[in-house]
């Protein structure tokens, strides 16, 4: 009995030892002392008490019976904090950012699909006075019948058709000339004297004809030249027989032809056209520049051009009368199509698909889409449906508005 109270004195000193900690479960239940075979009658007794109330002692204070249960010791455990490093912080808001800025991105161009959608299911509302829309100022052409020619651009130079060069009938020193450039001549006239003479042998002058009637357009060597007979005394030509030779690309071969229209422009007079016609076209192709030689006469024949004067010309190769023609300018391209803008009886601009045909360096065939009498936009900021006004004509009057 007194062993069993020494226990309780230490559970109670052990209880105010530790204040914070529960004492363990402990049971003083008479199954604690079976086994205990030698155990006498008065401790068998004693075990018996135990079953009975506690009574309290004022030394060992309240002694709890078999059946209270002293809780556990609960034991808290303290939460283990996870430290973040700076560089996977910095990934995870990367990643973030990464993320808000594609859909961002997405949500864009859905917002932007829907909206040209939108606006191309809705009707275009504008009105000729502008009220709702701006009214632009353009050029425009009306479509009438006229004749399409193709061209082609070359550079040429003026010859006489006739002209020809003098040659002595033997080797000589020139003795003198007889006439000067630019001198009308006959056919049979002297032009030139050339002395055969060599050291030891004396011979007369030959005289040097010219063999037909035109002006004198060279006179190349001076008084004293030692002249053989392959040299060139003096070149004559008719200037009224005028043509110019060209060469045109090969590329060009098969659009060249005799009797093919041309204009003419010198650099002399600038302001001034002339005319002439392609009378030869060469049958070959020159090796060493690829081109193709071919002359035209000029007609009629004018005084003021000169033989070795620049020419350029533009060669007429195909011409198609009471066709539509419009300016290479109002051509627009809409969708990978060609289309123009045409004016309404609304006074709005309105898109045409249109085919070509030939063309120039300033103006195109319209083959199909738009009709003689259409009003075509030339120049000018506009979009089908936009309100315009035609550069020239009168705005109508507020009363004529109002009525």
């Amino acid at each position: 009995m007194r062993r069993k109270r020494h226990q309780r004195v230490n559970i109670q000193e052990s209880r105010e030892q530790n204040p914070v900690q529960p004492p363990k479960e402990e049971r003083f239940c008479p199954e604690n002392n079976v086994g205990n075979e030698e155990a006498s009658a008065p401790e068998a007794a004693g075990v018996q008490e135990l079953n009975s109330p506690p009574v309290p002692d004022s030394s060992a204070g309240t002694v709890p019976s078999c059946n209270t249960v002293v809780p556990e010791k609960v034991v808290q455990e303290k939460p283990v904090k996870h430290k973040i490093s700076v560089v996977e912080l910095i990934i995870k808001i990367i990643l973030l950012l990464m993320t808000a800025v594609c859909m961002a991105g997405i949500l864009y161009s859905v917002l932007i699909k829907h909206s040209a959608s939108g606006n191309a299911n809705k009707p275009v509302k504008t009105s000729s006075s502008g009220q709702n829309g701006t009214v632009i100022t353009v050029n425009a052409v009306t479509i009438e019948p006229e004749t399409m020619t193709q061209t082609v651009k070359l550079n040429g130079d003026v010859t006489s058709r006739s002209e020809i060069s003098l040659y002595a009938d033997t080797s000589g020193k020139l003795v003198s000339y007889t006439v000067s450039v630019g001198s009308t001549v006959e056919q049979g006239d002297v032009v030139a004297y050339v002395d055969p003479s060599k050291p030891g042998a004396s011979y007369s002058v030959n005289p040097v004809r010219s063999t037909i009637a035109g002006t004198i357009i060279s006179l190349p060597y001076a008084r004293g030249d030692t002249l053989s007979s392959t040299s060139p005394v003096a070149t004559v030509g008719n200037l009224n027989d005028l043509q110019i030779i060209a060469y045109a690309s090969e590329k060009y071969a098969s659009i060249l032809k005799v009797g093919a229209s041309a204009k003419i422009s010198l650099v002399a007079y600038p302001e001034r056209t002339f005319y002439a016609y392609v009378s030869q076209v060469s049958p070959v192709v020159d090796l060493s520049s690829r081109s193709i030689e071919i002359r035209l006469n000029i007609s009629p024949v004018r005084r003021e051009i000169k033989p070795g004067m620049f020419a350029g010309i533009t060669l007429v190769t195909r011409q198609i009368t009471n066709s539509k023609i419009i300016p290479k300018a109002a051509l627009r391209t809409y969708d990978d199509k060609t289309v123009v803008y045409v004016v309404d009886s609304e006074k709005h601009a309105r898109r045409v698909e249109v085919s070509t045909g030939l063309s120039n360096d300033t103006h195109i065939q319209i083959v199909s889409g738009i009709e003689f009498g259409d009003i075509v936009i030339t120049s000018g900021s506009v979009t089908d449906g936009t309100p315009v006004r035609i550069a020239g004509e009168e705005e109508p009057s507020k009363d004529e508005g109002s009525a």
